[in-house]
């Protein structure tokens, strides 16, 4: 009963947490100049830096990098407890998106790991 009364509350709160993050997140990128990425943060917090999980941005998926580092690339990169979470083809496209749009990326797709 627990459970299912969990699952129904976060349904109807993910579109509201989604919101909230891309507010944040658009409000991070008008008060800093540099990019700093907690990658899968959980609670963490640093100053100056923003915490993403796979609801703000899942590093697997490169439609979501275009649509966040089109203007700004990233500077810094911090990832705790995520890659042994990955497969192998998941870790390739995690590197080569962070390649591709950080600050000191090339647009090139052929990177491999």
């Amino acid at each position: 009963m627990y459970k299912e009364f969990k699952q129904f509350v976060y349904r109807r709160l993910i579109l509201f947490i989604r919101m909230w993050k891309k507010l944040s997140w658009y409000y991070y990128l008008t008060t800093h100049g540099e990019i700093k990425l907690i990658i899968g943060a959980g609670p963490t917090k640093y100053k100056g830096w923003f915490p993403t999980d796979i609801v703000t941005l899942d590093v697997t998926n490169e439609n979501r990098f275009k649509k966040y580092f089109k203007k700004k690339k990233i500077n810094k990169i911090l990832a705790e407890h995520v890659l042994e979470h990955l497969n192998n083809d998941e870790l390739e496209v995690l590197v080569q998106n962070f390649y591709i749009y950080s600050e000191s990326g090339v647009e090139q797709k052929n990177y491999s790991i």
